[in-house]
């Protein structure tokens, strides 16, 4: 499960820095989108994308069940490990110019 949860940031780093490359953010607030509606959404829409694998490893964990006590510990980690990831993907993200480099 490690691999998967590892890449997520990466996933979400690369799209972040390569919007900032392209200036996609900029040309959206010059079309009227305002910048907290900018964010927003695309917090929401990452949060959203973060959950697909996070369903998956726990239909995954029942399925194929290590033990049962485990299965019933890593719920609540992974249910909020979208909400703690995402915004610091944000945040690191300001360290990088190239979407190589991330």
């Amino acid at each position: 499960f490690g691999t998967a949860l590892a890449l997520i940031p990466s996933i979400l780093i690369s799209t972040i820095i390569k919007e900032r490359e392209l200036n996609l953010k900029h040309m959206q607030v010059i079309s009227g989108v305002s910048l907290p509606a900018y964010w927003l959404s695309n917090f929401i829409f990452d949060i959203a994308k973060t959950y697909i694998p996070i369903t998956m490893i726990i239909i995954l964990n029942y399925a194929f069940p290590y033990e049962k006590e485990h299965s019933r510990q890593i719920i609540w980690p992974l249910l909020i490990y979208p909400l703690a990831i995402v915004p610091f993907t944000y945040m690191t993200s300001l360290c990088f110019n190239s979407d190589n480099a991330a």
